[in-house]
């Protein structure tokens, strides 16, 4: 049963609009934030329910913190000391490391680095590498030398299947598994359960490095050929249900490795899992990772975990959460189009500050700055790209915009100048609407409650949609309404409603109440009463040219105004007196002056042609009721070639009168 609840809503607030503000992180940080207007909800036929990774986050109070999670040293095959690799990390401005060197655990970066039994030649301890000291470790623990902003380690990191001969090569952390051990000739899919398992047993998390690699898509000049050659290996499916589905403490894979070249048809890879593990809700996050050797491959990739506080515990659970950004300069085949030297970013990186998601319109809105692109992707596609201000912006995604191009995933990326930066996937499932919405109108007349109101509502085409009930109306179809209501001697009361998709996918009552007053009254002063036709609302008895001149009438309430509006000719026969209130005429009557049917006050030739045309049946002329009623002049109840003679010698000014005062 679809859960109902009931909103009640002043009759003034004239629609319901949802508008996405964001204040990003970056707030506390000193960086520019925009405003989002107000948005209009796409009309769709589903409702889609985002799974939103970001939806614990505080962005008011959390930081963003940068970390490198894929770093080497000359404990394996890197060319820097261990202690000056992280020192390295930290000149750079770091908040977080993981040393992961080939088949060697970091137990600490104060520990004494030695080798292992096991460790290849290739690998062979080449160097000193000394360990931090203890005073200097707590110097980067609490950052005491660069502002109090600390550097954090991420314990345990090692690159398992070190010597793999086809380079199935995974990250691993927060256990000890895999130190020493070469792991030969694991190679494809199964070396990938070898090392994952070990380090799954032990408590730890893992990602995926350079997956692209070992399954040798990264030769490929085009993404049809690496997905060809995918295909034919069965590379995918063997990963989905041998790795990815039996080990969740798998957390994601690498997007972007070095300067992506090995890697340069991974993200390709990534939707092609996606596409197969958000139906079943598996999470799988991206990262992008130096995987440095060499100083000058450092800060080409990064990760922006969002954090209440920096510490390794923290950082675990945004990564098997997927609290967290990550950027790369070096993402080749999505800034090929950005016109950057060597397609290679410099810089500062693009920046999210806030995502909002709003499953009852099914919206996910993102606050950046230092982006030129935003893209959204689905199903390996890019279903929208949009231009935007690298000063800042928020663009706000409609999911019901995209409806036949969606199924169980989307992604975004922002590129700019800085490179790129990729949102974590968001993923989906979807809930039918409602057949209908209710809405209730409570009506009040001058305080008290009233029955039988008159209600009309319309639809946007101006449609009348026929009301259920003297009070009530199902809405069928989402959309905005307008409406009218009143009662015998009230005012008139209009405004206007929304009712979205979510409406129908919460099963929404919506209630109005709508205060209707007296209207105002016209009312004649007592020397104009015998003047009055109530029953053809007209107004007789006055002479040539004094209409405009008489006080005839009042409002009974201030809120009326009395107004005379004369015809095109004048101030004659034709002329309106009017009751305005909130600027439509509610009571109106109509002045005749007897043998004038132009409308110009007098009585004269052109009166009497008038009259002669209309009565002359070939001429097919027309006069409107007023006038037919000034025609007869001389108050035998009829119009006659009588009246138009008198007319006639009226206007040449002949001694007749006509009686006003009949």
């Amino acid at each position: 049963m679809q859960k109902k609840w009931k909103r009640t809503l002043c009759a003034a607030a004239a629609a319901l609009c949802i508008g996405a503000v964001g204040v990003g992180v970056g707030a506390a940080h000193g960086q520019a934030t925009a405003q989002a207007g107000q948005i209009e909800d796409v009309v769709g036929t589903k409702r889609y329910i985002i799974s939103n990774p970001y939806s614990a986050v505080n962005w008011d109070t959390w930081g963003q913190y940068k970390a490198a999670t894929h770093v080497h040293s000359k404990m394996s095959d890197g060319h820097i000391e261990f202690s000056a690799q992280v020192e390295n990390y930290y000149r750079y401005g770091f908040d977080a490391l993981a040393m992961t060197d080939h088949m060697t655990v970091n137990y600490g970066w104060t520990a004494k680095k030695t080798g292992t039994s096991n460790r290849p030649l290739v690998f062979a301890y080449n160097g000193t590498n000394s360990p931090l000291s203890t005073t200097r470790y707590q110097q980067m623990q609490t950052g005491s030398d660069r502002g109090g902003r600390p550097m954090i380690e991420i314990p345990m990191g090692i690159e398992l299947n070190g010597m793999s001969t086809k380079k199935c090569h995974i990250n691993g952390y927060y256990a000890d598994a895999g130190h020493g051990d070469a792991e030969l000739s694991s190679s494809g899919v199964s070396g990938c359960v070898t090392a994952i398992s070990k380090n799954h047993a032990a408590g730890g998390i893992t990602h995926i490095n350079h997956i692209g690699e070992f399954m040798e898509a990264n030769d490929c000049d085009t993404a049809a050929e690496a997905f060809a050659n995918v295909y034919t290996n069965s590379f995918i499916s063997d990963m989905v249900s041998k790795v990815f589905r039996t080990y969740p403490s798998c957390v994601g894979m690498e997007l972007v490795n070095k300067s992506d070249g090995r890697t340069k048809w991974d993200r390709y890879l990534y939707d092609e899992f996606l596409m197969r593990l958000a139906p079943v809700g598996r999470t799988l996050w991206g990262f992008c990772e130096d995987d440095s050797h060499y100083e000058d491959e450092i800060d080409q990739n990064c990760q922006w975990f969002i954090l209440p506080q920096n510490n390794a515990a923290n950082i675990r659970t945004a990564m098997e959460t997927g609290t967290f950004f990550c950027s790369s300069r070096k993402s080749r085949t999505e800034l090929s189009d950005m016109n950057l030297p060597d397609d290679k970013g410099n810089g500062d990186y693009p920046r999210v500050w806030r995502i909002d998601v709003d499953d009852t319109t099914s919206r996910i809105t993102v606050n950046c700055t230092k982006a030129r692109k935003i893209v959204l992707i689905a199903d390996r596609q890019e279903i929208d790209v949009r231009t935007i201000d690298p000063s800042g912006e928020v663009v706000t995604f409609d999911l019901n915009a995209y409806e036949s191009s969606i199924n169980s995933y989307v992604r975004i990326y922002l590129a700019g100048d800085g490179g790129i930066t990729y949102i974590q996937p968001f993923y989906l499932t979807t809930s039918e609407y409602a057949e209908e919405c209710t809405v209730d109108f409570s009506v009040l007349f001058n305080g008290s409650f009233i029955e039988a109101p008159t209600i009309i509502v319309r639809n946007a085409l101006g449609t009348i949609v026929p009301m259920t009930t003297m009070r009530s109306i199902k809405i069928t179809q989402p959309g905005t309404y307008t409406y009218e209501v009143s009662t015998q001697g009230s005012t008139t009361k209009t405004g206007s409603f929304t009712i979205t998709e979510a409406d129908f996918v919460n099963g929404n009552n919506y209630q109005f109440s709508v205060s209707l007053e007296s209207a105002p009254q016209l009312a004649f002063y007592e020397s104009m009463l015998d003047r009055v036709d109530e029953s053809e609302n007209i107004i007789t008895g006055f002479t040539v040219g004094d209409v405009d001149t008489e006080n005839i009438a009042y409002s009974t309430s201030s809120l009326g105004t009395v107004e005379i509006v004369p015809t095109e000719n004048g101030y004659g026969t034709g002329t309106k007196l009017n009751l305005v209130y909130d600027g439509q005429v509610i009571d109106s009557y109509t002045f005749v002056i007897y043998g004038d049917t132009d409308g110009d006050s007098y009585v004269d030739a052109t009166d009497s042609v008038m009259l002669d045309a209309y009565l002359d049946s070939a001429l097919h002329y027309e006069i409107d009721e007023a006038a037919l009623k000034a025609s007869d002049a001389d108050g035998d109840g009829y119009y006659t070639v009588k009246d138009a003679e008198l007319m006639r010698d009226i206007g040449m000014g002949l001694e007749y009168t006509i009686n006003q005062n009949r």
